[in-house]
């Protein structure tokens, strides 16, 4: 319908560029300023883990759409990290930057409405929100949000309809397995013991890859 193609043109992120990506083959190749990169989303992925969201796909796709931090985009004031637009649920304020389109099978240039953001820390937790924060979201990102495995959930993304570049799925797989992100995931499914003490003695539960711990 009109309608949803309305918001699948609202809610594509099209800000994703070759430029923007970078493999590496192993961690020695990590510069002070990719570290501190990784240092500096870490907490929020992590976080992020409780909206259902992979730390790894939110490490991947910070690195790839803001190039390491490096675009217009996610430099200060805007602090746009994923290409999140404008869309009629955000109340904050935006900007509008020239960007790259996929369309019919060749790039090409648009100026577009995004949200901007005061720190890194407030674009990672929106992302988070991002996929269940209106009820469209929550139907075309299902096969995204709570899924386990960081390549099936790039590959929901990008049939999702979260990205124009047709290579988007592979350059996310690529980003995590290159960079190790999915230490990431591990982390935050590690197994947490519940304590609890009643009239007939000492109880545990054991809850299993509950995530955000």
């Amino acid at each position: 319908s009109l309608e949803d193609s309305s918001k699948i043109t609202v809610l594509t992120n099209s800000s994703v560029t070759t430029s923007s990506y970078q493999e590496a083959d192993d961690l020695s190749e990590i510069d002070q300023n990719q570290r501190h990169f990784l240092s500096a989303i870490k907490q929020g992925a992590m976080d992020g883990a409780k909206e259902g969201v992979l730390p790894s796909i939110t490490a991947a796709q910070a690195i790839l759409e803001s190039g390491w931090g490096s675009s217009e985009l996610a430099k200060a004031p805007n602090n746009n990290l994923f290409g999140i637009k404008d869309s009629e649920d955000w109340n904050g304020e935006i900007v509008t930057v020239p960007t790259q389109e996929y369309v019919n099978g060749d790039y090409i240039k648009i100026n577009a409405a995004f949200r901007k953001y005061t720190s890194w820390n407030d674009s990672v937790v929106d992302h988070a929100k991002f996929f269940t924060s209106t009820e469209w979201r929550k139907n075309n990102y299902r096969k995204v949000v709570n899924e386990t495995d960081y390549r099936i959930a790039a590959q929901e993304l990008k049939n999702a309809g979260y990205a124009t570049d047709p290579s988007y799925a592979g350059k996310l797989i690529s980003l995590i397995e290159a960079y190790k992100l999915y230490e990431w995931d591990a982390v935050s499914n590690t197994t947490m013991f519940v304590f609890i003490t009643t009239n007939h003695g000492l109880f545990f539960l054991s809850l299993r890859s509950f995530r955000g711990w």
